[in-house]
C-alpha cells in the first residue's frame, strides 16, 4: 500500500459539518430531540402565557376597578389554542429541513413539493393580510386620509405579493435541492458540480432563515395584538333579571362569576354599555339568567 496515501474528503460531508444551520436542525435524529422541542414549547408556552396574564390583570383593574388577582386565571379562553396554533405554522415554516433531512425513506416530485411550497406560502401570505390589517384595527389607521391609507395598502399588499413569491420559490427549491444533488454527486468525481451544488444549498439556507424568522416574528406579532384587552372586548354575558339586563360578566374566578352592575346600555343601531366601576359581586354559578351581547362601546359611568 501507498503510505502516501490521502484520505478523500466528501463535499457533502464538509458541507454538513462546516454548515451550522444544517447541523442545528439536522433531524436524523428526530426522536432523540422531540422530547427537547417539546420541553422548550412547553416552556415558551407558560412563559407566553404569563406575561399575558399579567399584563391582562393590570389593564382589567384599571379598567373595571377590580383587584387584578381575579383576572389571573381564566381570563383568556382560547389563548392556549392560539399558542398552539402559533407553534404549528413556526414548525410548518420549518417542514422543509425535516423533510429534507428524511429525502432518504421519502421521495417527494416535484409536484408534490409545489403543492408543499404552495400551501406553505399561503400560510404566510395569510399571516401578512392579517397582521396588516391588525394593525390599522389597533391604530385605527382607518381615520387618516384615504389616499395615504390606500398608498400604504398597496405598498404592503405589492411587498406581501413579493414576499409570497420568493417564499414559493425558495421553498419549493428547498423541497427539491437534495434530490438534484443526489443526482448530480453520482458522479463523485465531478467535483465541480459538487461544489456547485452546495453553492446552491448555502444561498438556500441564507435566503430560507430569513424567511422562516420573518415569517415567525409576523404570527408573534399577530398573536400579541389580536389579545382582546378589557378595553378593545365588545362582547359580553349580560345577566337579566327578567327582561332587564342587569349586570356583566366581566370574568370567572374559582367556582364562582364576578359580576358588575350595568349602568345602562343605549342605542339601537350602535349599542353602548355604561357600568359602574369599582362596584361588584361575586356570585355562584346557580340560577342565571345569561345572554350574550355585542355593544360597539363599552364604558364606566
Amino acid at each position: 500500500m501507498n503510505n502516501n496515501e490521502q484520505v478523500e474528503t466528501n463535499p457533502k460531508m464538509d458541507y454538513k459539518k462546516n454548515n451550522k444551520i444544517f447541523n442545528w436542525f439536522n433531524f436524523s435524529n428526530i426522536y432523540e430531540h422531540i422530547s427537547e422541542f417539546l420541553g422548550i414549547f412547553s416552556a415558551l408556552n407558560v412563559i407566553i402565557k404569563n406575561i399575558c396574564y399579567y399584563f391582562y390583570s393590570i389593564k382589567a383593574e384599571a379598567f373595571y376597578g377590580i383587584p387584578r388577582h381575579y383576572f389571573y386565571e381564566n381570563a383568556f379562553g382560547d389563548i392556549n389554542i392560539k399558542l398552539i396554533l402559533v407553534v404549528i405554522f413556526v414548525l410548518i415554516l420549518f417542514l422543509p429541513l425535516i423533510v429534507k433531512n428524511t429525502r432518504k425513506k421519502i421521495i417527494i416530485s416535484r409536484l408534490e413539493a409545489s403543492g408543499y411550497s404552495f400551501i406553505i406560502t399561503l400560510l404566510i401570505v395569510q399571516i401578512f393580510l392579517d397582521l396588516m390589517i391588525g394593525i390599522i384595527d389597533v391604530f385605527n389607521l382607518t381615520n387618516i386620509n384615504s389616499c395615504i391609507l390606500w398608498g400604504g395598502v398597496i405598498l404592503i399588499l405589492i411587498f406581501i405579493f413579493i414576499v409570497s413569491i420568493v417564499s414559493f420559490c425558495v421553498f419549493f427549491m428547498f423541497f427539491t435541492s437534495n434530490y438534484h444533488s443526489a443526482e448530480k454527486e453520482i458522479d463523485t468525481k465531478n467535483s465541480k458540480e459538487t461544489q456547485t451544488s452546495n453553492g446552491i444549498k448555502e444561498k438556500l439556507n441564507k435566503t430560507y432563515m430569513p424567511i422562516v424568522i420573518f415569517s415567525a416574528f409576523a404570527c408573534i406579532v399577530l398573536f400579541v395584538i389580536n389579545i382582546e384587552f378589557p378595553d378593545k372586548k365588545n362582547d359580553y354575558e349580560v345577566v337579566f333579571e327578567g327582561s332587564k339586563p342587569k349586570k356583566i360578566l366581566v370574568t370567572e374566578y374559582k367556582d364562582c362569576f364576578i359580576l358588575m352592575d350595568i349602568e345602562k346600555i343605549d342605542g339601537k343601531q350602535e349599542k353602548k354599555l355604561f357600568f359602574k366601576k369599582s362596584v361588584y359581586e361575586i356570585s355562584k354559578k346557580e340560577n342565571l339568567k345569561i345572554k350574550f351581547v355585542h355593544v360597539d362601546e363599552v364604558s364606566s359611568d
